[in-house]
């Protein structure tokens, strides 16, 4: 305490000689000049209170926009099972009616999938006859096709999916070797 007194009146003396020595003062800011940092401060903070809504309401709407981001993940798995059944399906016409009737029942079922995945912004990535993306595709063989042009998608292996703009699951696709 008493070392904080001796710095005070050390600061004190030494400020007045600077007075009486004829050294450069700092001069406190004017009332004016107070008065515009205070104003340029309080802009300040009005934009960032402005950014932070702005970025709130954004967080906000991507919350809503993506919140059955899982859910769809996993029907995505189910519809890739009921395609999977009905393209195992070999004689259609040789079954009995009420096999075509379960079967009907069936394709119903992916079709109202399909429907529900188109009002929630879910869509099929479609691959066919396109150059291989990684942003899209994952590659999980190199084949050699004459007939087909380096780096493009010879088959799929398993259909990918994407929600609105972000990708759900990639496309699983084999690729012509360049």
């Amino acid at each position: 305490m008493i070392d904080d007194n001796q710095q005070t009146e050390t600061l004190e003396i030494d400020a007045d000689r600077s007075k009486a020595d004829g050294s450069p003062q700092i001069a406190e800011p004017t009332l004016e000049e107070q008065l515009i940092a205070m104003k340029d401060q309080w802009l300040r903070s009005v934009a960032e209170c402005e950014n932070l809504r702005r970025r709130f309401e954004k967080e906000k709407e991507d919350a809503l926009k993506y919140a059955a981001t899982q859910f769809a993940r996993d029907m995505i798995g189910i519809t890739d099972f009921l395609e999977k059944a009905l393209e195992s399906i070999e004689d259609k016409e040789t079954l009995s009616d009420s096999m075509k009737a379960f079967i009907e029942g069936v394709e119903m079922i992916k079709r109202e999938m399909h429907n529900a995945f188109d009002r929630q912004g879910v869509r099929k990535v479609d691959p066919d006859n396109k150059t291989f993306n990684p942003n899209l595709h994952q590659a999980m063989i190199e084949v050699e096709k004459h007939e087909v042009e380096p780096g493009k998608i010879v088959d799929i292996m398993q259909h990918g999916y994407t929600m609105h703009d972000r990708l759900l699951r990639p496309s699983l696709v084999s690729v012509a070797k360049k």
